[in-house]
Parts: C-alpha cells; structure tokens; sequence
C-alpha cells in the first residue's frame, strides 16, 4: 500500500513470521535485475508491475520516463519469491549496498541490530572511503556499547555484512510520514573514529600493520583490528600476502589469526625453514598415508597419474625434450626413493641422476601396441618415481608423463606445464625455493610444537563420537572387486548457481559438497551425512613452485532436520572445513586410525583450476587410458567447464550398477536446483516417482 497505488499484493497474517511475506497479488508482474532481465525464482530482484496505477509524477518528465520501462512500473523495491509463490520484501533498491562484491541488504543488518539490548532504533548506510571502498556505519539510538553491538552481531552475520563503524545517536531525523530520514545521515568523521587503537608492538606487527592500512586506506591501523571486519575478503587475502611476501605468509594464517598481533604471533611459531642440504627426511603425513596403501596394493598402479596428449604437429620435438631437461632441472628433489629404516618406518632419500630425454621413433602400428601398456607400477625404492616419453609416429606427436602420487598433485602437474612452456620458449626456470623435503621436515617440527596438540584435541572433540556409516546401501553384491566410471554434464544453471553463491555469500565448493552431503543422507536413509574431501593443501605463497603431493584429506559431517534452512546448513560445512583445514597438521591418516572414519566415499570439487589445454602455446587432445582406481566405493568428482558443471564417479561396479549411478547423478542435480530456489533443507525435492519409487525399495 503506498500512497498512490493501492492494494496490490495481500497475504494473511497467520503466525509470526521472521519476515512476513507481502503476499501474491492478481496484477501482472516480473521480478527483473540490472539488465532488465528475470531472475531465476529465489533470486532477488526488482519488483515491476503492469497495470493502470498511475500516469507517472507531477511535472517531472525525467522521473517519469525512468518510472516506466519496458511496458512495466518500476517500484525500486527488491523481493524476492518463496517456494509456496508469495513474495517477501527485501530492501529498496537505492538502499542495497555491495560489500567487497557481496550485496547487503541492510535492513537486515539493522533489524539484527535491533534485537540487541539497550538499542532503540538503527538505520544502517553504506558510503565510500577516499580509496573508493565501500563500508557500512550503523546510526543507532540506546545505550547499548557499541563493542557489545560488534561482538553480538559476529556470532550472527557474516564479517561483511558487519558495519565496519558504529554512531550514537540522541535522536534521528523523521520525515513527515514517520519514517527515519536517511538522507541526513553523512559519513562519519573517520579520523575521530578510531576507536580503540592500540599500537603495534615491534617491527614485525608494525610491517603487518602498514600492510593493513595499504589495503584498506587508513591513516593507521592498531594491533587489534580485525581484516575481515575492516572489510577483509579473499582477494584482499591474496593482496596482504603479496604485499608480505617476504614473511611467506598463509592465507590459513591470515584467516586464524586475523589481526596484526595474532598473524604476527603465529608468523612466529609457523616459520618455513627452508632445508637447502636435505638429502634424507621423513615422509609427509599425507605421503605416509600414500605410502600405507601402496604397501597394500604392491605391484598395482593405483598411485600413478597418467596423461597421453597428442601434440600440435608443429611443436618442435627436440625443443619439447630440451625443455623437459630443464623443468627437471628446476625440481630435482623429484630424485628421490622411498625406503625404510630397521624400525620399517619408511622414509625419502635423495638421489644424483643425469636426466636425458630421449625422442622414440616409432611406427602408428607399434604406438598402438604400447600405448595399453605405458602404465606400469612404480618400485619406490629402487625406480625414478616419474617417467616422461615423447613419441614420433609417421602421422603424430605425442607426449606421456606418469608421475607417482606420493611426489605429485594436480597443482604439481599445472606448475610442470607452466614451466614446460617457458622452457620451450628459452625462458630461464626459477629454481624451488621450497621442496618436497622443506614440506616434510617441517611438519616434523611443527608436530612438536602446542598447534599439533590443539589440532588433534579440535579433530578428536569434533569427530570422535560420530558412528556413521554413509556409503549407499550397495544394489549389487559380487566378490571380486572390480571399477567403472561415468562421466556426464549436469543439468544446471551455472550462471544462476553463480548468483546464488554470491547472495549467501558461499563457494561454489561449499555448494557441491553441501548438496552431495544431502545426497548421501537420503540414499544412506539417515538425516546425517560423514565422508571426505580434499583440498590442495597450498596455503602458503612459498609453495607456488614446489612440485610435491600436498593435498589434504578432510572429513565432513553435516546434520538437518525439518526445520534446517539451505544457508544455515552450507554455513555449518564451510565453517567445519575452515576449522578442518585450520587444523590439517593433525592427519587423516591419524584419525581414522583413532576413529575409524575413512575416505570410502570421497568427494571433490575440482572447478576450473586445473585445466590444462595446451602444450608450448598449442593446443593438445587428451589419449584415453584405463588407469587403475584408488580404491574408494564411490570417488565423485565435479568440474566447471566454461558455463558447465560436469560430474565423474569412479566407483566399484562389484556393488553398484550403472543404472543406481545414474539415479544418484540425476537425483544431486534435483538437489543443486532445489538449494537455489526452496529455502529449507527438508523442502528440496531430488527425486521424481520412479526414482522415489526405486529409492524407497532399496530403504526397505
């Protein structure tokens, strides 16, 4: 109801909403963004009416001719649409603030503000600093503290939707028709409003300190201040530790300690030390476990990495194998054994050896003859732990690389490509500065110190009481063990799913492994999901050149019920994977063996990160290869393709046919839909009739 349109929408008012719906209404309508475009249901979007209200404002044909647009009024009211098709109303559109590339609605933020005690009203506006960085100040009316307001809203909102200032005000300015005057409200005077300041002690939290101010534009920065309340995000991340490169800062480090006095207490006690002399040192904690299951599996290629590419015919064969020489050069602490020592801990040894590359010359006939058997295992104790070949066939080129994992991770593979493309270009390869023995002999130490107590006490607290088994109950049941896999595209809105991420504030990693979390609770018939994922393990700067296996396995447990909300259930993933990764100097291989958990169900969001399409400048097709599976009941990986989600199960075909793979697939894709438009867990519906009807025969 406003004062010149009437009635439009309507709802009844039936019991206390958090946010009462403004209803459905009988007129036409569209909910469009920026562009003029609807947006998907569930989105935000502004609310646009068709119909005969009014001819526009009196005597301002400019305001007017904004007014109407394509056929349809322009409210400049932000909604956006439940499940059950009612509208709830968001915000106006001239008071939506974005928030390093977050969008805040900040109604919320006062309403959240609000409810705090000793606060009487608040309204919440956002304006821009002299470097042009958007912040929020919040003008409220009480007694509460304004530290006491801070402290109670981040156990509530996100760091960005926190106002980065707070302003007491004796009374605000009304309009006529009762509402808070908002335009009076000026930015406030920063200089007077640092409050709290306490300087920096030493030189290290002094550098820290400056670095803060050159990111987000202060006059100075105390020790306590907060980078993700100033207004911190991932890329500024990426920005602090570049701008302290030279204290090889993490970003785990950065996102623990988050203020100059803590990053500079943990800079301390986390220093990487760099082993230039190390010929000996003891396997990693994600080695061991590599090392543990290939001791299992002696005589198999489980650990291998496998790539045939079919090369442009115009590359050059023996540049490619000078530049090969060269990359190798640049990381010859891939030298290396695996043995043991009398007490059979095993342990790598560094090793001298002259790489050549050689060019085999071939026929297409006897290429196709080798081709099935390049794969072989490796003996870690006694072969080189990485084979390259370049063939020359009468009618191809191709290139072969079979690293073993226990040396190598999909990061090691794009750091060889990016060097191999240098090095055929005649530019000069940076040696490691941080190797594959630094990574160990590290953890090593670090594994002495407080951090590896806390860690194992966090994990142990965390996981030790779950006895969950989440692995689908199996349609098939033969003896011998054998693999199989299935590889298709998702049926999902990539740029719809982007938006969404971007409202709640959460990754598309976040989102995936949410939905495959769901996915498994209804196929294991439980309310409650435990599995594992990885991630690359690379949250130092110093590790951008290192070729080494580094990723990291996590466990994941999640939980709803029927009153769950989608942003509350993804939020409680990626705070347990923050404090999973957090905490990564206590190994997987370490709880399971106290819990019991284990990784038989993986998942992994892959992205983008890892696509490789070119050789030297020219493109390359991949070769099929039948490679050996790790061992996991169901390994599920999802990849973004350009504007495509694309999903891979390797799984044991002795337990599950394609036929129930297939479900599962269809029945994740109903799930990643149903998180972007219903707003509770327990009202996403990821099966039709027949695959309910499949479903319900395996439960019972």
């Amino acid at each position: 109801m406003t004062e010149t349109l009437g009635t439009v929408f309507n709802f009844p008012v039936d019991k206390k909403y958090e946010t009462t719906p403004i209803g459905k209404s009988n007129f036409e309508y569209k909910l469009l963004d920026d562009e003029g475009k609807e947006v998907p249901k569930g989105s935000l979007g502004e609310l646009c009416l068709k119909g005969n209200f009014t001819i526009g404002y009196f005597n301002d044909e400019e305001k007017t001719k904004n007014l109407f647009r394509g056929g349809f009024l322009h409210t400049n009211d932000l909604v956006r649409e439940l499940p059950d098709g009612n509208l709830v109303y968001v915000n106006r559109k001239d008071w939506m603030v974005k928030i390093n590339g977050q969008r805040v609605e900040v109604g919320e933020v006062e309403n959240r503000i609000k409810d705090i005690d000793g606060v009487i009203d608040a309204i919440v506006k956002g304006f821009d600093d002299k470097e042009g960085n958007t912040y929020l100040c919040a003008f409220y009316k009480g007694e509460a503290d304004s530290k006491n307001i801070k402290e109670n809203l981040k156990k509530i909102l996100p760091s960005y939707m926190i106002p980065l200032y707070f302003v007491n005000v004796k009374e605000f300015s009304y309009l006529p028709n009762g509402k808070v005057n908002r335009k009076v409200l000026e930015a406030p005077d920063l200089e007077n409003l640092t409050n709290d300041y306490v300087a920096p002690v030493g030189e290290l939290e002094t550098k820290i300190c400056d670095a803060f101010s050159k990111i987000f534009g202060l006059n100075k920065c105390g020790r306590d201040e907060d980078f993700f309340l100033l207004g911190g995000d991932s890329i500024k991340v990426m920005k602090l530790s570049t701008l302290l490169s030279d204290l090889n800062l993490s970003s785990k480090t950065i996102y623990k300690g988050r203020s100059p006095k803590n990053i500079a207490k943990a800079i301390k006690k986390e220093a990487k030390i760099h082993y230039p002399n190390a010929k000996k040192a003891p396997l990693s904690y994600t080695q061991l476990g590599i090392y543990t299951e290939c001791m299992k599996k002696k005589g198999e290629a489980s650990y291998n990495n496998p790539i045939l590419m079919k090369l442009d015919e115009s590359l050059d064969l023996n540049l490619l194998a000078g530049a090969i020489e060269k990359v190798v050069a640049a990381h010859k602490n891939l030298f290396l054994h695996i043995k043991e020592d009398e007490n059979s801990n095993p342990y790598m040894e560094l090793f001298d050896y002259d790489y050549k590359q050689e060019i085999e010359n071939i026929s297409d006939k006897e290429f196709e003859e080798l081709k099935d058997n390049l794969i072989k295992p490796f003996i870690l104790d006694k072969d080189l732990l990485f084979r390259i070949r370049i063939f020359n066939t009468e009618k191809s080129k191709y290139l072969f690389t079979d690293f073993h994992h226990i040396i190598y991770d999909g990061t090691s593979m794009k750091i060889f490509i990016d060097d191999l493309n240098k090095a055929y270009n005649n530019e000069t390869l940076e040696e490691e500065k941080y190797n594959i023995f630094d990574i160990a002999l590290n953890e090593e130490e670090l594994r002495k110190e407080d951090t590896y107590t806390e860690a194992k006490k966090w994990y142990l607290d965390t996981f030790s009481s779950i006895d969950l088994d989440s692995k689908p109950l199996k349609d098939k049941n033969i003896e011998e063990v054998s693999y199989s896999k299935i590889e298709r595209s998702l049926d999902v809105d990539v740029t719809s799913l982007l938006e969404f991420s971007n409202r709640i504030n959460n990754t598309l990693n976040i989102i995936t492994i949410g939905a495959f979390s769901y996915l498994l609770s209804v196929y294991s018939n439980q309310r409650e999901a435990l599995f594992a994922t990885i991630y690359n393990g690379r949250s130092d700067l110093i590790t951008g050149r290192t070729m080494a296996m580094m990723v990291k396995t996590l466990p994941v447990y999640a939980r709803y019920d029927e009153n769950t909300k989608i942003t509350d259930y993804l939020n409680d993933i990626k705070n347990l994977i923050l404090n999973d990764m957090n905490n990564d100097i206590y190994s997987f291989l370490e709880l399971a063996s106290e819990t019991g958990i284990n990784s038989d169900v993986l998942f992994a969001y892959q992205g983008d990160y890892l696509k490789v399409d070119t050789i030297c400048g020219k493109k390359f097709t991949y070769q099929d290869l039948d490679k050996n599976a790790t061992g996991s009941a169901l390994d599920v990986q999802v990849f973004k393709i350009e504007d495509k989600l694309n999903i891979r199960i390797e799984f044991k075909d002795n337990e599950y046919s394609d036929n129930f793979i297939n479900h599962m697939i269809n029945a994740y894709e109903m799930i990643i839909k149903g998180f972007m438009t219903e707003e509770k867990v327990s009202f996403v519906e990821l099966l039709n009739k027949n695959e309910l009807e499949l479903l319900d025969s395996f439960n019972n």
